[in-house]
């Protein structure tokens, strides 16, 4: 079944995209959006797509749809960023449903690479995974963030071609070039790692670690004593 275009009222607010369509009976799995699908609807704000698997999207045109549209997929809010150009991307900027236990960030979403995770995108996330696609450039220092709940996230994975973020030892490391020099990053260590004592022999240490992000210990409340590797130039 392909989702093509069709009228809209002017007071449209989100639609749902389902996965399976029952006409006289007869069941379709929605497998496409078509190119114009979208085209024009000048007050759409939302669209949630329901299941799993997104539909193909073959460069669907969003001429006249807000500039902010948010898609809800597979429990995650992505956010658009741009003017529906070459240089749009999409941002991560929250969760819709907190029951799942694994979230794992899609690389793209109608071709428009999902490159950054906003402010408390995943905040209040206790005992869940988060899976950061290859595409994503820049993390909020509050992505992570839980004031409220000691536990945090219990793992976070990085998709292997990703060029900017991996995972060490279950704690989120960054590696960018700063000048010259190679900067390699601690962004967040997940509570479960910590206890009351961390020391410069701790496995949550990369070797060569140079900076400690924002927020990389928040929540951290049971830890009590911190020793720094002599390898850390900058904390933020």
């Amino acid at each position: 079944f392909i989702f093509e275009n069709m009228s809209i009222p002017i007071a449209c607010i989100p639609i749902t995209i389902p996965t399976i369509i029952t006409i006289e009976t007869q069941n379709y799995t929605v497998s496409t959006i078509a190119n114009m699908a979208f085209n024009g609807w000048t007050t759409l704000s939302n669209v949630v797509f329901e299941g799993t698997t997104l539909p193909t999207m073959d460069n669907v045109q969003f001429e006249g749809v807000p500039q902010n549209l948010v898609i809800n997929f597979n429990k995650i809010q992505y956010t658009h960023q741009g003017t529906w150009n070459n240089e749009d991307s999409f941002t991560v900027t929250g969760v819709t449903d907190n029951t799942s236990d694994n979230y794992e960030i899609v690389d793209a979403i109608n071709d428009i690479n999902v490159t950054q995770i906003g402010d408390n995108a995943f905040v209040g996330l206790a005992n869940k995974t988060v899976t950061i696609s290859k595409y994503i450039e820049t993390i909020s220092s509050s992505a992570f963030s839980n004031l409220t709940n000691a536990n945090r996230l219990t793992s976070i994975t990085v998709d292997g071609q990703n060029e900017k973020f991996f995972v060490y030892n279950n704690v989120l490391y960054s590696h960018y070039n700063q000048g010259t020099e190679v900067v390699i990053e601690l962004v967040t260590c997940p509570v479960n790692k910590s206890g009351t004592n961390i020391d410069d022999n701790s496995d949550i240490w990369k070797d060569g670690i140079t900076a400690i992000g924002d927020n990389a210990f928040i929540c951290h409340r049971a830890l009590s004593t911190i020793t720094i590797p002599a390898t850390v130039k900058t904390i933020g």
